[in-house]
């Protein structure tokens, strides 16, 4: 499934593992250097809902050109 999404374009492709699994997945598929892993942004996610937004956030932040990183005026204290 990863190397067909890769053959056909698209757009973001990203693999939910752990850094070792995901170093072994993408060392046996060409044009691995396009995937996202681990997908995500570091928001700290723990539970699979906080899993997907992050992903989800990261697909935003692609598709519009951002870093994804704190909003523009905004402080990590709040």
């Amino acid at each position: 499934m990863l190397a067909a999404a890769l053959r056909a374009g698209v757009p973001y492709v990203g693999l939910i593992a752990g850094r070792r699994r995901a170093a072994a997945v993408l060392a046996e598929v060409e044009g691995g250097g396009r995937v996202h892993a681990p997908a995500g942004l570091d928001l700290g996610a723990r539970t699979p809902g906080e899993i997907a937004l992050s992903v989800y956030a990261q697909i935003v932040a692609e598709r519009r050109g951002g870093p994804g990183g704190i909003a523009a005026g905004g402080t990590a204290e709040g």
